[in-house]
């Protein structure tokens, strides 16, 4: 690439990286992905450097009749481009990872996602072992993905945390730092 753009909220900028492996059965792999950094200030965030004031819409992403299946691409584009239009930047994705097309779509309207992990009603060694499972697989599906930037750990809906739960969050927190996603404690 001679000249870069940065992913941002008003020019969603996107790469596609086209990868083919020679063989006996020849592979083709085709990966999208944007320049940008997130991150937390310690007096707020900055999205590429700049300052950025989160205006962020919480949706669970239930649909009438359907529950959390979604019924098409079509209704998640039409979800999100309506959070953008009423001046939204940011989708807080409720009590779960969201589906696999939403940061797909949120990368080219140039919304950020914050995700909102499960609330467990008791925190033990298995729901941390489970939320530790869904967190990595979530950044790992939506790694090259510029569009999600948060990651609550410990959502608000969450009974009273316990030290257990506050020390892996802070753990998970410590481990996220420096990466393309801020994780809130």
């Amino acid at each position: 690439l001679e000249r870069v753009l940065a992913w941002d909220l008003e020019f969603p900028t996107m790469y596609r990286l086209d990868v083919t492996v020679d063989g006996p059965v020849p592979e083709q792999r085709a990966v999208n992905f944007a320049f940008r950094t997130f991150e937390d200030s310690g007096d707020g965030f900055l999205l590429n450097g700049r300052p950025l004031f989160v205006r962020a819409v919480w949706d669970d992403f239930v649909f009438p009749g359907w529950g959390r299946t979604v019924p098409s691409a079509w209704a998640l584009r039409h979800r999100l481009r309506t959070a953008k239009e009423l001046g939204f930047n940011a989708v807080v994705c409720g009590g779960m990872v969201p589906d696999a097309r939403v940061p797909l779509l949120a990368d080219r309207l140039g919304l950020l996602l914050w995700y909102e992990l499960p609330a467990p009603s008791v925190f033990t060694p298995r729901a941390a072992a489970h939320l530790d499972a869904m967190l990595a697989g979530a950044l790992a599906r939506d790694g090259n993905s510029p569009s999600p930037a948060l990651v609550n750990l410990l959502p608000d809906a969450a009974p009273e945390p316990s030290a257990e739960a506050l020390a892996w969050a802070r753990a998970g927190a410590a481990r996220m730092r420096g990466g393309a996603v801020v994780a809130l404690e």
